[in-house]
């Protein structure tokens, strides 16, 4: 799978989520901090248009639940 692919993306973003719950016990993460998290777990830089389709269908297969505000 390349470092760019969008199921490395969505398995990242899962990765992340479940780390930040057990490690520290938060259940929610800012779009920023979960952007940042997962640049610094894949190691390079992502378009962003890939980092929204991510969260967008991680969010339409309830993977994610989005906090409205």
């Amino acid at each position: 799978i390349k470092r760019d692919d969008i199921r490395r993306i969505m398995a990242a973003i899962l990765y992340i989520m479940e780390e930040v719950c057990n490690l520290y016990g938060h259940s929610y993460l800012s779009y920023e901090e979960i952007h940042m998290y997962t640049v610094r777990a894949l190691g390079n830089d992502m378009a962003s248009s890939e980092f929204e389709y991510s969260i967008g269908t991680l969010l339409k297969n309830m993977k994610l639940i989005k906090r409205l505000i």
